[in-house]
């Protein structure tokens, strides 16, 4: 696979979805974890707006017990566009909208910067810093 711009930005939207679906318990439960799991990065890294920072197996675990915890929930991605391309990543900025979360504030915004890497089996996250968006 190579590293092309549309491609990160529509693996980025694809997995919000895929998070609203896991966190709101509105999907086949087994596959929505498959595309979860398999779109982490073995060296993947995270930083949360409070500056939590969790690799892939923190993240994972994070997530495993929140299949449906969430009713509701909705992680929307807009604004998304790739800023740097190469041949063996790509950088993508993008806003994300919680609404309906129940482990944070019931509506909250971030900016997110995010390297995402091209793998024979699709896209991965590699690196993601999220900044609050104040007043949100």
């Amino acid at each position: 696979m190579s590293a092309s711009p549309e491609g990160a930005c529509a693996f980025v939207a694809d997995y919000h979805r895929d998070l609203t679906d896991w966190f709101s318990g509105s999907g086949p439960k087994q596959a929505i974890w498959k595309r979860l799991e398999d779109g982490l990065h073995p060296q993947m890294r995270i930083t949360f707006p409070d500056g939590t920072l969790l690799d892939r197996d923190a993240l994972l675990a994070t997530l495993a017990s929140r299949y449906g915890g969430s009713p509701g929930f909705v992680a929307a991605v807009s604004r998304v566009r790739a800023i740097v391309s190469a041949a063996d990543h790509v950088v993508v900025a993008y806003v994300e909208t919680q609404t309906a979360a129940t482990s944070s504030a019931a509506r909250n915004a971030r900016s997110s910067l995010a390297v995402v890497v091209p793998t024979p089996a699709g896209w991965t996250w590699r690196i993601i810093q999220e900044t609050a968006i104040p007043g949100t």
